[in-house]
């Protein structure tokens, strides 16, 4: 039985979400192998952050982190008011203002605003803005593994109703409550227990990351979630993971966002490297969060 305590998957899974993100800012849209590899925060990038910066990933991801915490569940339209206040108003945004809000998410939040409906307009929304803020969600609801598939497909459906996105968001946050319960990393990769009718979801699950000779850090969700998997599966540590992510460019942001709320469930806090943890931005805010949703107060 692994020594590392649920508390401390849990806080690294928030902080791999916003170290993923951090890490892969500065070279987010820039095609891989064009680029000096990333090895550690830095400057610059399309948003010319600061280093430890991140982007809307980890500010979608607060804004759902502080709405379950607030409703004591999942709201959806306190969830979206949070978004779009995000979105006009800057807030839980770095630099206080909005940027990087993805096409998707912004059709969505404009259509909620002009209906009220809290379900995105469109079926073709197949971006990977969904999984690149899930950690919450899984914290939310560690020790019930059905319960954190709902929430997790009720929450995509705010700004992506595509039916795969809607898919693979299930299968995320079941695979970071399995993670954060400390099943083996053979057994989370294998995918055995995940069943779709869908098979190019199935495939990718299931490893075709693998075999692949084409891994892409792209905005479609089902890629994104391929190479977040292939960072996380030929790597064996949480660092080393996350740095494979992103130096994929292209998505690098929400890639490694994405891988690192995997690495960091199954890693735990204390493999994270101290320098990235000092050197992110309200790195505190993320643990602190974190352990309130894992334990459920306020």
């Amino acid at each position: 039985m692994s020594s590392i305590t649920q508390l401390s998957r849990a806080q690294a899974c928030f902080l791999g979400l916003a170290i993923g993100d951090a890490l892969g800012a500065p070279v987010e849209f820039q095609k891989p192998g064009s680029f000096e590899p990333i090895t550690g925060y830095r400057d610059g990038g399309p948003f010319n952050l600061k280093a430890g910066q991140w982007t809307d990933d980890s500010s979608m991801a607060l804004c759902l982190a502080e709405s379950l915490l607030a409703c004591g569940k999942l709201d959806l339209k306190d969830n979206l008011d949070r978004y779009c206040r995000w979105w006009q108003h800057g807030e839980n945004s770095v630099i206080g203002d909005c940027f990087d809000i993805g096409n998707g998410t912004h059709s969505a939040l404009s259509h909620y605003l002009r209906t009220g409906e809290v379900e995105a307009g469109g079926l073709n929304a197949l971006g990977n803005g969904a999984l690149m803020r899930m950690a919450p969600i899984p914290i939310w609801s560690n020790q019930d593994i059905a319960d954190a598939i709902d929430l997790a497909q009720q929450s995509t459906v705010t700004t992506h109703r595509h039916p795969q996105a809607i898919a693979l968001s299930g299968y995320f946050a079941e695979l970071l409550v399995r993670a954060l319960q400390g099943e083996s990393k053979t057994d989370l990769l294998s995918g055995h227990w995940y069943q779709h009718p869908d098979a190019e979801i199935v495939e990718v699950v299931r490893g075709s990351w693998q075999t692949s000779t084409n891994i892409r850090a792209q905005g479609h969700a089902l890629y994104a979630l391929e190479a977040a998997l292939w960072a996380f599966g030929t790597t064996t540590s949480f660092a080393d993971c996350l740095l494979a992510a992103v130096n994929l460019g292209e998505d690098s942001d929400t890639v490694g966002a994405i891988a690192g709320q995997i690495a960091g469930a199954h890693y735990g806090l204390e493999a994270i490297p101290d320098d990235w943890i000092a050197g992110l931005q309200d790195s505190d805010r993320f643990q602190t969060l974190a352990e309130k949703l894992f334990n459920r107060s306020i």
